[in-house]
């Protein structure tokens, strides 16, 4: 990852369950500020209890270094979309698919959407920008800040998720 004063420093979220929008400054010289990162960690409450807990504030490194990523590639900053951010045990337990010990529950994690973007290349970007685990889903991304690590949903298509490999020349001249 670039060192801090290179790192973005704000992000633009809206939460999806209730349209709450939020465009802040996470950083303040070399660290964080604690403000923001509250102001944020209650973006990220579960969804069904609303159980608002601290959340690791490299997660917010890592959102807003996708975010910036795609808005160079794409010539515009767009929101990131928070689908899902803390879940309680309880939440998480009934959620389908969902691992048993999530990082969802411990605050290391998210599950995003960027409007207009597909969420294969969203998942891209994440594994480019310091992301530990990346999995990619029909309509959101999951990011976490643990360990390293990529799964695709068993409901994708990987051969249409993925970008195509280049073919093989036909041998027959200069392929360019």
């Amino acid at each position: 990852m670039p060192a801090p004063a290179e790192m973005p420093s704000r992000l633009w979220l809206v939460r999806e369950r209730d349209g709450t929008e939020i465009v802040t400054a996470f950083r303040n010289g070399g660290g964080y500020d604690r403000g923001a990162v509250l102001e944020l960690s209650w973006l990220w409450r579960d969804n069904e209890d609303g159980r608002a807990i601290w959340i690791e504030p490299h997660l917010f490194d890592a959102l807003a270094a996708i975010q910036v990523g795609i808005g160079r590639a794409n010539g515009a900053l767009l929101p990131l979309v928070l689908t899902s951010g803390c879940r309680s045990p309880a939440h998480n337990g009934a959620t389908e698919g969902a691992a048993r010990q999530s990082t969802h529950i411990d605050g290391l994690a998210g599950d995003v959407r960027i409007p207009g973007v597909e969420p294969k290349t969203v998942a891209l970007a994440a594994t480019m920008c310091g992301a530990g685990g990346v999995g990619l889903y029909p309509n959101h991304v999951h990011v976490d800040v643990w360990r390293r690590r990529f799964w695709v949903d068993p409901k994708i298509d990987v051969g249409a998720a993925l970008p195509a490999a280049p073919r093989p020349s036909s041998g027959k001249g200069n392929p360019s």
